[in-house]
């Protein structure tokens, strides 16, 4: 794991150098273990504390389309759903 990235509990936080450079800050890509079902308020505490202290960051991740209960508390902790993408078969 890479010094800027953290493991909260389900959630990971893995510092993304590559889009950091482009931006011009810092970017962390978001990553739940087995589902983002699992996902918590604990989680969103954790994450919350990681943001602490950084003048600048942005926070990425990709979400199941079933996972609405965790879209719901991303929302609720400040993320917005910026893209989605279905895929039909």
């Amino acid at each position: 794991m890479n010094p800027g990235s953290s493991r909260l509990n389900a959630l990971s936080v893995i510092e993304d150098r590559w889009l950091a450079g482009l931006f011009g800050h810092e970017v962390f890509r978001l990553v739940c273990g087995s589902s983002w079902e699992t996902i918590s308020e604990r989680n969103l505490r954790a994450l919350s504390d990681h943001e602490k202290g950084r003048s600048k960051a942005f926070y990425y991740g990709k979400v199941q389309t079933e996972a609405t209960g965790a879209v719901r508390l991303l929302n609720g902790a400040g993320f917005f759903t910026v893209d989605v993408n279905v895929t039909f078969n």
